[in-house]
C-alpha cells in the first residue's frame, strides 16, 4: 500500500530582491575568512497560490547554505550568528520577519531546524553555531519565505539577512557577509489548488510473491495514480516528493514502515521514468485550465538482501509549486 497527501498545494510567488538596512555596518577588525559569502538566494519569478495557508513557507523557496571559515584565536567559543538589520518580528509567526511585500516574510533556521530571532546585532538565539577553539567554524541552515497575509503582484527589494560573530567588531568574510534574495525577484499570486479527490490518496497496490524480485532493483505491481489541479491558465508547475515513512537508502524510492523487509515504493513519472524524492519535477511549462496529472507506484526491490513476505506500507507527501 501506498499513500501520500498533499503537504503544501501552494504556488510560489515571484519574490523582489530581500535586502533589508541593516543596524549595525561591518568592521573589518578581527575578520573571519568565511566561504560561501556572500549569498544569492535564486528563485526566479515565483507564485504563490492564494489558497496557501498564512504562516506557511512558500513552496520552492527554501534554500540550505553553508558557511566555514576560520576566525583569529581570540573570537574561540563564539557564536557565529545571522539576522535581519531591523524590523519586527511578524505575530505569532517566530523567526519570521517582514520583506518590503506585503504578505511576505522570510525565516532563517539553524541545521535543527530552529528559527533563528534578533535584529540589528543579533543574539544568542540568532545563532548557527559556535567557532572551535581553533577559530574555525562551519555552521549550516536555511532560508525560506514564508506567507505572511494576502499577497499582491509585485517585487522584493528589502530582504536580506547579515552574518557576524556576536559581541564582537567582527563580520565575517571582510565585511561581504550578506545572504539575500537575488534583486528583482518577480512575486505574483495565482489561483491553482489540488482537486479535493487527488489531495489525500491511498493506492493499493497488488499482492505479490518476493520470488518475483530475482534481484537489486527488481520491480512489480506498477500501478497508476494522478493529481488533479485547478488552475488558471499559463502556470509553470512543479511538483515535489517527499517520504514519510523513512528513508530506504534509494533517492527514488519511498521507504516501508510494516512487516515486509528488503522491498520499498518507487514513484514513477508519466513517462515511466523514476521521481528522485525530495526534487522539484516540472510537470507543465504552462497551464492550460483544469489539469490531470499521471504517475505510477511500484514495489522495488532495496538491496542483494532477500525481499521477506509481509506489509508493506510506503507514506509521502507532495507539494506543489508554481512559477
Amino acid at each position: 500500500m501506498f499513500k501520500f497527501k498533499s503537504a503544501r498545494c501552494a504556488i510560489s510567488h515571484a519574490f523582489d530582491s530581500l535586502m533589508i538596512a541593516l543596524g549595525w555596518t561591518a568592521s573589518a577588525h578581527a575578520d573571519c575568512r568565511t566561504t560561501g559569502l556572500p549569498t544569492t538566494f535564486t528563485y526566479g519569478a515565483i507564485a504563490t497560490s492564494n489558497s496557501l495557508p498564512v504562516g506557511q513557507t512558500i513552496p520552492g523557496t527554501l534554500k540550505p547554505f553553508t558557511l566555514n571559515g576560520k576566525c583569529s584565536v581570540s573570537l574561540a567559543n563564539k557564536d557565529v550568528v545571522a539576522c535581519p538589520g531591523g524590523g519586527t518580528a511578524v505575530a505569532n509567526m517566530t523567526g519570521v520577519y517582514p520583506t518590503n511585500l506585503a504578505g511576505v516574510g522570510m525565516r532563517m533556521r539553524d541545521s535543527n531546524g530552529k528559527p533563528m530571532v534578533g535584529t540589528g546585532a543579533c543574539s544568542t538565539t540568532s545563532s548557527l553555531g559556535k567557532t572551535a577553539a581553533n577559530g574555525r567554524f562551519n555552521v549550516s541552515g536555511t532560508f525560506e519565505l514564508v506567507k505572511t497575509g494576502p499577497i499582491q503582484s509585485g517585487t522584493i527589494s528589502a530582504a536580506k539577512y547579515a552574518t557576524r560573530i556576536l559581541n564582537s567588531r567582527a563580520a565575517l568574510n571582510n565585511g561581504k557577509n550578506l545572504m539575500s534574495v537575488a534583486s528583482g525577484t518577480p512575486v505574483r499570486p495565482v489561483s491553482c489548488s489540488v482537486t479535493a479527490d487527488t489531495a489525500n490518496q491511498t493506492i493499493p497496490l497488488a499482492t505479490v510473491s518476493p520470488s518475483m524480485f530475482a534481484s537489486a532493483g527488481s520491480t512489480a505491481a506498477k500501478t497508476p495514480f494522478s493529481i488533479g489541479l485547478s488552475c488558471e491558465s499559463g502556470v509553470k508547475v512543479a511538483v515535489t516528493f517527499s517520504s514519510v515513512s523513512g528513508a530506504s537508502g534509494v533517492p527514488t524510492v519511498v521507504a516501508s514502515n510494516d512487516t515486509a523487509t528488503g522491498v520499498g515504493v518507487q514513484l514513477l513519472d508519466t513517462s515511466h521514468k523514476p521521481i528522485t524524492l525530495d526534487k522539484a519535477l516540472q510537470l507543465t511549462s504552462g497551464t492550460t485550465g483544469n489539469m490531470s496529472f499521471q504517475f505510477y507506484a511500484q514495489y522495488y526491490r532495496l538491496s542483494a538482501v532477500d525481499v521477506t513476505a509481509g506489509r508493506v506500507n510506503a507514506s509521502a507527501i507532495f507539494t506543489m509549486s508554481y512559477q
